[in-house]
């Protein structure tokens, strides 16, 4: 009884002197290591990032755009064919500068698909040989560019692409309350190979005490040699229990250090999380946080504005299709590059293009009705995906009521058999219980252990599976944004 004295007093102590140095990390807080400074969540943040420019660069597409262009210098030293009027070819000796400058203004329509632009430019010829300089010039011109009964992207990316950064948004969000989820699952494997390993320990502890204080019994005769080989046999049981948990404990902390990118240097002890919250979440409250910010359900409007624009766009591209280019400004041409702008003359111009297949065998009705075909089945998939996913949440949720009944249930269980086992250990050290009763006491202490943690992991993955789901936190019931 004083050598069990005594390893119970050594074995406290060293808790305490452990628990000393060693970090507290509560699953919360790995939790927030592991969206702040893992590289999962670097690499979300950057894409995220990324999809803000580029949702910047589709909103340019709307704004007015200035453009200079130019040539300058236009130099040229060589010499080239010239037809006589009989028709022979003489070669002459060419030197010139050809400057061109100009500055436009455009703004595209959306609605209609077309662009209405405004234009200056400035041209100087200079001919070396002959000494003569000639200018030539717009000083103003308005004019208008538009596709008539053709495919309007301007109006289809008007629609689409905010859709497409909301959905970006959102999932970044449920990027990072996967990392959460992800984050869990390493600590509670962690945390489980850390309660094997402590139960191992404390079982070689207790094996060898029982086993001095039995063996002793057999030299006085009160046992039998069949009993002392039993508890030595445990005694090898706990110790290689003990070395495979050491060797679970290695990897599973490795693997939660690499996620959440903590040093090796770093100390740490995992808290067990089991306050859990009183959380009650109906099923249509569920559903209607995940309708209001899931991004599959943004995602569904995309897919199908995609597949009619599809439709669109082969319609606009396969039947009747004209453009209208019309300009109205001044021009002229002039030895100097005031008079460009003193005396410049009225120019209009108004073209009409179109394009009419007159026979096509099909084509254009084969791929008007492939892309209905394709819009169908777009809608269809929708439809089973958006019940798919709704399912998911429902069975969460049911996993969710269930786990948190076993958690209260296992925790009693728990308690029970660590007090039937320190009962079964006092009696067979007294000599009132058999070893077969002691070891079934152990097993069943070590394992309602395991299943009340395991019953919390199960809790708690539900729970961050329904954070992720719904992008709703119930326990202080706002939307999750990051």
């Amino acid at each position: 009884m004083r050598r069990r004295i005594i390893f119970i007093i050594v074995g406290v102590l060293t808790a305490i002197d452990l628990a000393g140095q060693l970090e507290a990390l509560s699953l919360r807080q790995v939790i927030g290591l592991a969206q702040h400074q893992s590289i999962v969540a670097r690499k979300s943040q950057t894409l995220k990032t990324t999809r803000y420019w580029e949702y910047r660069s589709y909103l340019s597409n709307y704004r007015p755009q200035i453009t200079l262009e130019g040539r300058f210098p236009g130099f040229s030293r060589t010499s080239q064919e010239v037809i006589q009027p009989d028709g022979t070819i003489k070669f002459k000796g060419v030197s010139q500068s050809n400057i061109i400058g100009a500055i436009t203004l455009s703004q595209p329509i959306t609605f209609t698909g077309g662009t209405l632009f405004a234009a200056t430019d400035l041209q100087r010829f200079n001919n070396q040989v002959s000494n003569s300089t000639l200018y030539n010039g717009t000083p103003i011109i308005f004019g208008i560019e538009q596709p008539i009964f053709g495919f309007n992207e301007l109006k289809w990316d008007r629609k689409i692409e905010p859709l497409r950064y909301l959905e970006s948004q959102k999932e970044f969000t449920a990027e990072m309350e996967g990392i959460a989820v992800t984050a869990l699952d390493l600590f509670f494997t962690l945390l489980i190979a850390q309660v094997d390993y402590n139960i191992a320990s404390t079982n070689v502890m207790n094996t060898d005490t029982i086993y001095s204080i039995t063996q002793q019994k057999y030299e006085m005769g009160k046992i039998s040699k069949n009993d002392l080989l039993q508890i030595q046999l445990e005694g090898l049981k706990a110790s290689k229990a003990q070395m495979t948990a050491e060797r679970d404990l290695e990897a599973a902390e490795l693997q939660l250090r690499s996620f959440i990118g903590y040093g090796q240097s770093d100390n740490w002890q995992l808290q067990l999380p089991n306050s859990i919250p009183d959380l009650l979440i109906s099923e249509d409250q569920a559903l209607h946080q995940a309708k209001n910010n899931r991004h599959e359900i943004i995602a569904f409007q995309r897919r199908s504005l995609e597949a009619d624009r599809e439709i669109a766009l082969t319609k606009g591209t396969n039947g009747f299709s004209a453009s209208l280019f019309g300009t109205i400004g001044y021009a002229a041409t002039a030895e100097s590059a005031s008079d460009i702008y003193n005396k410049p003359a009225e120019q209009q111009t108004l073209t009409l293009e179109f394009s009419l297949p007159i026979v096509d065998w099909g084509r254009a009705k084969s791929r008007t009705e492939t892309a209905k075909a394709n819009r169908k089945l777009i809608q269809n998939e929708i439809e089973q995906d958006r019940i798919d996913f709704e399912q998911v949440l429902l069975t969460e949720l049911t996993l969710f009521r269930q786990y948190k009944k076993q958690v209260k249930l296992n925790k009693q269980v728990d308690d029970l058999a660590q007090t039937r086992y320190a009962i079964a250990q006092d009696r067979f050290l007294l000599g009132n219980l058999s070893i077969t009763d002691l070891i079934l006491a152990l097993q069943e202490k070590d394992n309602s252990k395991r299943d009340y943690i395991q019953s919390l992991y199960n809790y708690w993955r539900t729970h961050y599976r329904i954070r992720l789901l719904t992008l709703y936190d119930f326990e202080s019931r706002q939307t999750i944004k990051y």
